[in-house]
Order: C-alpha cells, then sequence, then structure tokens
C-alpha cells in the first residue's frame, strides 16, 4: 500500500506518465489492460502488473530518479532496489504527458463528452505509447500513439503534420485504420489518432499459425492496395497491428519517416512485405511447435502434421519475401493459397441451413441453401465476380489474384488456358457496348475496355455454366472497388439472366463483395443484401429453384446466418 500511495500522488501530477515510466522499461511493461476510467484504477493496474511481470524495482527506480525529493519511496527503494545509477550516465529518454489531456483529444476528434470515454489498455512500445479509449455508448475504439519525440521547431512540427497527411494515402483499404486526428500535446509530443471500431491492441499471446496466416494474406492486401496507389506504408512490426472481437486484424500508425532512426534506409515497398513477414514470423517465435524438435509424430493434443507444413510453408514464403523476391501482391496470394489449401479448408460441404426465397406467401418453389465448401465442388451454375474490365491475367498477380476466384476459374475450368476464358468472355459480350476504352498509357497491365457496371457475361465450357457479373470498377492503379450501389444494381441483372436462362440446376455463388472487391460491408450485411434482393425478384417470377451460397470454411470464422426475413 505504501507503493501504491507513493505512486499515485506522482501519478496524479501533470506529466502522468513521465512520472511512471522510463523508456528503459518497455520491453518489461508489455500490456496494462483493464478499466482505466479513473487515476486510482489504473495506477493499480501498473503495480498490479509489475509485480506479476517481475519489474517492480525497475518502475520504483524510474520513480526514484524522477522524483529525488520523495523521501519515503527512496527509503523504500533503499530496502529493496541496487544501489542507483550513476549521475554521471545519460538518463533514458522519458514520455511526458497528461492522460487527461489525451482524454479531451480524443473527446474532441470523436464528438463525444467526458463520460463517455474510458481508457481500456495501454502498451508502451519502442518510443511511442499507444493508448486505447472506448465510447461506452457507441461501443467503439479509438487508439492514440504518443510519441517519445519532442517536436520544438515549427519546421519539425510541420513536417510531422505534412508526413500525417501524406500517411492517408496508405490508408485506403479498409484493414488499415484511417486517420483522425494528428497534432502535438501541450509538451509537444505528437500524437496520431484513429477510430478503431471494435478493434483493440494485439495481445502478446501467441496466435495459431492458420490465425497468423489469415492476418498476413489480409494485410498484404492492404499494403497491395497501398503500393497500386503510389503510397509506402513504412516499416511495420507487431505494435501496428490490431485484432478485432472476430479476430479481424486491422493495421493501424502508418510509420512516419520522421520516427525512423537517423540509419534506417528509407522505406519502400520491398521494406513494407519484408517487415510484415518478419513480423507473421514474430507471432509465432513464442509457439512450443517451433525448430527443429517439430516432427510430423506429434503426440495427442499436440503439433499436428498439418501444422508443422503449414508453418514451414509460411516461413518459406516470410523467407523469400525478406529476400525481396515477392511483391506484396504475390505475398498475398501465396498465404491465400496456403489457407485455402489446409485440411481445415479442405472439408466436403455440408449444408448449414435452408431458408425460403420468400417469405411473402407460402407459393415460393425455390430455397436459399447457406452451404460450407469449396464454389468449385458445387452441383451447379456458378456466379463469379469481375470487375467492369473484365480483366483475367494472373501473371506476377498484378492484375488479378490467382487466389481469387478469378483465378481459381482460370486454373479450375479452364485448365490454365487465359485465351480460351477471354475468347468466351468476348463472345459473351459481343452484344454489349463498351462504356470507354482505357489507353495503355492510362492503364499499363491488363485489358482496356470497361463495360457497364452490372453486365452479367454467361460463360458456357463442357458441362459448366458460369455467370460472370461485374459488380466492382478497376482502377487503373489495378485495384477493384465496388460499392452498396453497385452491388444492388449487379445482383438485380444477375437474377434476370439467370431466370431467361430457364435453368433447371441449383445456382451456387459466393458471398459477393467480400473479397478483394474492397466492398466495406460486414459480410453477414453483403449476405442480408444479397438474400433481400433474390426474394425481391423472386416474389415477381421463378429465378432457380435452389439458390446456394457457399461461404468457404476458411472464411467461416465468427460467420452468423442471417435466417430471418
Amino acid at each position: 500500500m505504501q507503493l501504491y500511495r507513493l505512486l499515485l500522488g506522482a501519478y496524479t501530477s501533470r506529466n502522468d506518465l513521465e512520472r511512471l515510466f522510463w523508456f528503459g522499461l518497455n520491453r518489461r511493461l508489455g500490456s496494462i489492460v483493464g478499466a482505466a476510467d479513473n487515476h486510482d484504477d489504473l495506477v493499480f493496474k501498473v503495480i498490479q502488473n509489475a509485480e506479476q511481470d517481475g519489474w517492480v524495482r525497475e518502475l520504483v527506480q524510474a520513480v526514484v530518479h524522477d522524483r529525488p525529493d520523495n523521501a519515503g519511496l527512496a527509503q523504500w527503494a533503499e530496502l529493496h532496489l541496487p544501489p542507483p545509477a550513476s549521475s554521471e550516465g545519460a538518463r533514458p529518454p522519458r514520455l511526458a504527458f497528461d492522460l487527461r489531456e489525451i482524454r479531451g483529444i480524443v473527446e474532441g476528434a470523436a464528438a463525444a463528452g467526458p463520460a463517455d470515454m474510458t481508457f481500456e489498455s495501454m502498451v508502451i512500445h519502442h518510443d511511442a505509447a499507444h493508448l486505447c479509449l472506448r465510447h461506452q455508448d457507441m461501443s467503439r475504439n479509438y487508439l492514440v500513439r504518443v510519441h517519445g519525440l519532442v517536436l520544438d521547431t515549427e519546421a519539425s512540427a510541420g513536417r510531422f503534420l505534412n508526413e500525417a497527411r501524406q500517411a492517408r494515402h496508405a490508408a485506403a483499404h479498409h484493414r488499415v485504420a484511417g486517420l483522425l486526428d494528428a497534432g502535438l500535446t501541450a509538451d509537444r509530443h505528437p500524437y496520431l489518432v484513429q477510430d478503431i471500431g471494435q478493434a483493440d491492441i494485439l495481445r502478446p499471446s501467441p496466435l495459431e499459425v492458420t490465425e497468423v496466416i489469415d492476418i498476413g494474406a489480409k494485410l498484404a492486401d492492404a499494403l497491395t492496395v497501398a503500393h497500386n496507389r503510389g503510397a509506402v506504408y513504412g516499416p511495420i512490426d507487431p505494435s501496428h497491428i490490431l485484432l478485432a472481437a472476430d479476430g479481424e486484424p486491422l493495421l493501424t500508425f502508418p510509420a512516419l519517416p520522421m520516427f525512423a532512426p537517423a540509419q534506417a534506409p528509407p522505406a519502400t515497398t520491398e521494406r513494407d512485405i519484408s517487415g510484415l513477414c518478419e513480423t507473421l514470423v514474430a507471432l509465432r517465435t513464442d509457439r512450443p511447435d517451433q525448430g527443429s524438435r517439430a516432427t510430423a509424430a506429434a503426440a495427442p493434443g499436440g503439433v499436428s502434421a498439418e501444422q508443422i507444413r503449414l508453418e514451414s510453408q509460411l516461413r518459406e514464403i516470410c523467407a523469400a519475401a525478406s529476400k525481396g523476391q515477392l511483391i506484396a501482391a504475390a505475398v498475398r496470394d501465396r498465404l491465400e493459397m496456403l489457407k485455402r489449401d489446409s485440411v481445415g479448408a479442405r472439408r466436403a460441404s455440408r449444408v448449414l441451413a435452408r431458408v425460403p426465397a420468400s417469405t411473402a406467401n407460402g407459393l415460393a418453389d425455390s430455397e436459399v441453401v447457406f452451404v460450407h465448401g469449396d464454389l468449385f465442388e458445387q452441383e451447379a451454375d456458378l456466379v463469379i465476380g469481375f470487375s467492369d474490365t473484365f480483366d483475367t491475367a494472373t501473371d506476377g498477380s498484378l492484375v488479378i489474384s490467382p487466389s481469387s476466384l478469378q483465378g481459381q476459374l482460370v486454373e479450375r475450368i479452364y485448365q490454365g488456358d487465359v485465351e480460351a476464358l477471354d475468347a468466351d468472355l468476348d463472345r459473351a459480350l459481343a452484344a454489349v457496348n463498351a462504356e470507354s476504352v482505357e489507353s495503355r498509357s492510362g492503364k499499363r497491365h491488363g485489358k482496356l475496355a470497361r463495360y457497364p457496371v452490372g453486365t452479367v457475361a454467361v460463360l458456357e465450357r463442357e458441362r459448366w455454366r458460369v455467370f460472370a457479373v461485374a459488380f466492382s470498377q478497376m482502377a487503373n492503379t489495378l485495384t477493384a472497388q465496388s460499392t452498396e450501389a453497385f452491388l444492388h444494381l449487379s445482383l438485380g441483372n444477375l437474377w434476370e439472366e439467370v431466370r431467361r436462362r430457364e435453368t433447371d440446376r441449383a445456382v451456387a455463388m459466393p458471398v459477393l463483395g467480400a473479397g478483394l472487391s474492397r466492398l466495406e460491408l460486414e459480410r453477414e450485411t453483403l449476405v442480408n443484401m444479397t438474400l433481400a434482393s433474390f426474394r425481391e425478384h423472386t416474389r415477381r417470377a421463378s429465378v432457380c429453384r435452389e439458390l446456394r451460397i457457399v461461404v468457404h470454411p476458411s472464411d467461416a470464422t465468427g460467420f452468423v446466418l442471417p435466417l430471418g426475413d
């Protein structure tokens, strides 16, 4: 209790964290989690964490150095600590800011009242503090990074704000948190504020290899978009990765060049992806199944041969990327293929639920079936989403990802014959007028003709029939983007085309918008939109006897079936 009282006195003074933490404690501090709405609670959490992790001595040493006039704490330190370091030695850099000031900054950025915002967690990493605050009424989290560097000149402050503005270009992806605010504290420490929704700071607990592969594939896609836009994210480490409650990753705080060490090489796309891959390996280093002792003959309840295989292939991909042999898109595609080729993802299809196609009356003669499985293993006509350019080239992952459904269409139905697929598309689109044609200087790779969003090309290939629907636009930077309006239009056109074909087979489709089209809606929202659109058209006239919505097992985590009207 004596330590608690002494630290509480230090904590509630103006520069709260300056009197508690030196950067020399970073690695020991780890994560301090809890409802820290009032200062007393957070001080208690700090001491509790210090006792559990064995850095009480360092904590007290820091306060003694910062408060030499505190006789009571100095006496406590004399009994429990080694002699203090020589006063001639250089003091570690310190971080000074007032948590009440930080709360006020976030309240202003989020337009929230003081009673609405509470501290959720904090992590000290390298030369910055990461604080997570929660808006209680809106159930949203906000992340603040405060850097230890003091910007005491107008030039340095101007450079920080300019780099923060430029960093927004790297955040043009739903897996990169957007920048809400940037500025300087009263003590001129630079800070960044981001709205991170339901996500929270990544905990140091180890992740399973399948989780790491999934995180890597999704964040490599975010880097692909940034690189296609000509932006560079910057060095990535675990402090940049957040996890939502459902396990979905979020990349935060693009590394600003001014905070890089003086000897650090310039930021490049190669360093982006190598940094991500090094982080993925770091997320696995504390696992017990590492190293030469991991064998395929795993004991019951231990590491399986499948886990060892995935681990080995993950490290091979990361090693190649670290050597500069793979661009971000190639890393994304290899991790996606690794995820989909896992034993868990190869499970046989199984029906999750059946719901009537129309709930308006009892006359519906068709139904909607939700299935976990592989789209290409369905005995059904298939629906595959395309962009308005109907691009098909998968070479080098520049235009189309080989792991995407378009890429799998090339390999699994056309046996890798892109020219045959292009010929079928040309025949199917012969009666459709292109809206515009790009120049080769404007769009350096892929096809140039643009068709109206909502165009449906019907492909016939041996026993297969494929409805290729353009529900997104392909930017000249080779990034596909859809919208809610595009999806609604495309679904309506799709149902009309299916009805015209008078198919007596089931029609199987993925959750359109959940892949690389980057439609920023939850999977359940996308499914509900699809279901509502199908029901609306079925009430007018039958579309098909069965619509099968296929959710790949590797994407099924946290998936909730929308079984209501």
